[in-house]
């Protein structure tokens, strides 16, 4: 069974009646586009860091209060951690390496089969850190042309990691 409750979340925009009808530029559309654009970034930094308990995961959090958007719903991390989904990357001998990452797939037993249907969400730090991505050994994994044939050395861009796509999100903690 599964229950769903809605959530509210909210923008609120000061703009004068003189700005929107003496503005060169039509302002209304422009404030439109941005509090869209507000309203998606709330939904992505809630679908990652959300945790609904009374203490919130992230001590910052807790300090800005329970009308901050990320307490609306548990997000992705707060699922990971409540059910001992987590993988170490500093401890037990893990390193930033390709076998680190096969260990949090690893992590979704059944469900992490297909690479297809799984992404990789990554901070703007282990982005950049994945673009020299090694194994155990200290070999190069995707920076030369032999390992990879859109190699990030010549490209800068790192599309795919074990065949599921990667997205990078500024809400995504490094800590």
């Amino acid at each position: 069974k599964l229950t769903l409750t809605a959530s509210d979340l909210a923008v609120m925009v000061l703009s004068s009646k003189n700005v929107s009808e003496d503005s060169i530029v039509a302002i209304l559309p422009f404030l439109r586009g941005e509090i869209i654009a507000s309203l998606a970034r709330g939904v992505e930094e809630c679908t990652i860091n959300g945790d609904t308990t009374g203490t919130h995961m992230d001590t910052d959090v807790e300090a800005a209060g329970a009308t901050d958007r990320r307490t609306l719903w548990k997000g992705y991390r707060k699922h990971a951690i409540a059910n001992g989904y987590s993988v170490d990357f500093n401890g037990a001998g893990r390193g930033w390496d390709f076998e680190s990452f096969m260990a949090v797939r690893a992590k979704h037993g059944k469900y992490g089969i297909n690479p297809a249907e799984l992404f990789w969400l990554l901070s703007l730090q282990g982005f950049f850190k994945s673009l020299s991505l090694k194994d155990t050994a200290g070999n190069a994994l995707v920076t030369t042309a032999d390992k990879m044939p859109a190699a990030t050395v010549m490209t800068g861009v790192l599309g795919s990691l074990g065949g599921s796509q990667i997205a990078v999100s500024e809400f995504q903690r490094d800590d």
